[in-house]
């Protein structure tokens, strides 16, 4: 796995990457076999930033979910990890568009909306939004643009001076522009249990039709434990109102049938849509989890969060300054 090289790899100095191919388009073969297992250079990594926010258009590689993308923009997210003390605190994030070769795996799933939203509102395909120190940039190697995506070249045009940052076009410019108040989330949830696992939710509002309120949802679990292994065996996810009444939650997968989190594929995320008629609801859930070699199942909490229909203005008015 491609994760499993990051984690190897000297990033102050640069660094030659290989992508297994099974994370790589699958060819089709005459034989009708399965391809060959087989290594292809990608790129070269450059140092990290400290202290400085990455560009849109810079590549890089998400070292956690093991997928190259290009940077769309960023904002400051207000993190809460329940299971600590020291309260809230700001980091930085990224909204990237995902090399959807990369996309192949059940590590990273990416629902779409059950029903169109009118004027195609977030509809922009393989979107991620990553934290800053889960990021590496590169340099890749070869190709006319470094990203497969069906927006790619409508979003971004190729730097002839420097591939490791693509140039953005007027269109994502216009795009962020007319979409700015659902690319942000105020509040990035954690949950992290005796057992060495962290489960992070975090939600984006995208709007109301009608009387119907949406929202894009992504719930992830990692591995922290150095050594043990775990395996997800299902789920259960409740969604309220305030006045107490339960929406049922159709057609969305979450992590838990039976993904395994080991040392080498620490971490699973599952980004979905949710539909309902209340402007505000809490969520709260666990996921069943038993350690490997099999042992008695356990639970592990998934954070509440509560789903607000009402922008921020001032969170909004910031990114507006910064953009």
């Amino acid at each position: 796995m491609l994760s499993t090289l990051l984690r190897n790899v000297r990033t102050l100095q640069p660094y030659t990457l290989n992508l297994t191919a099974s994370l790589l388009p699958k060819r089709s073969h005459s034989s009708g076999g399965n391809p060959s297992p087989r290594l292809q250079e990608v790129g070269i990594l450059e140092k990290p930033l400290e202290g400085q926010l990455y560009q849109t258009g810079q590549c890089v590689f998400n070292k956690a979910l093991a997928y190259r993308g290009v940077v769309i923009m960023s904002w400051k997210a207000n993190v809460v990890d329940s299971s600590h003390t020291s309260g809230l605190k700001t980091v930085d994030y990224y909204q990237v568009l995902l090399d959807q070769r990369d996309v192949l795996n059940d590590r990273l799933i990416e629902a779409t909306p059950k029903e169109p939203w009118p004027r195609g509102r977030f509809l922009l395909a393989g979107i991620d939004h990553v934290c800053h120190d889960e990021l590496l940039p590169y340099t890749p190697s070869g190709g006319f643009l470094p990203i497969v995506n069906v927006n790619a070249r409508r979003l971004f045009k190729r730097n002839e001076n420097d591939r490791a940052r693509l140039i953005p076009k007027a269109a994502l410019t216009d795009w962020r522009t007319q979409h700015l108040p659902w690319l942000t989330s105020g509040q990035v949830n954690m949950e992290t249990t005796r057992e060495a696992l962290r489960v992070t939710a975090t939600c984006f509002y995208t709007g109301r039709h009608r009387l119907v309120h949406r929202w894009r949802c992504s719930l992830r679990v990692d591995n922290i434990s150095p050594d043990d292994s775990y395996l997800l065996q299902g789920h259960e996810w409740d969604v309220f109102s305030p006045s107490g009444r339960r929406h049922v939650v159709k057609g969305v997968n979450l992590p838990g049938n039976r993904t395994v989190l080991s040392p080498e594929a620490r971490a699973v995320q599952h980004t979905f849509y949710l539909d309902i008629t209340a402007p505000l609801a809490l969520t709260w859930g666990f996921f069943i989890v038993s350690k490997q070699p099999h042992t008695e199942m356990f639970r592990c909490k998934i954070p509440a969060f509560p789903l607000e229909s009402v922008l921020r203005s001032a969170v909004v008015d910031d990114l507006v300054k910064n953009t």
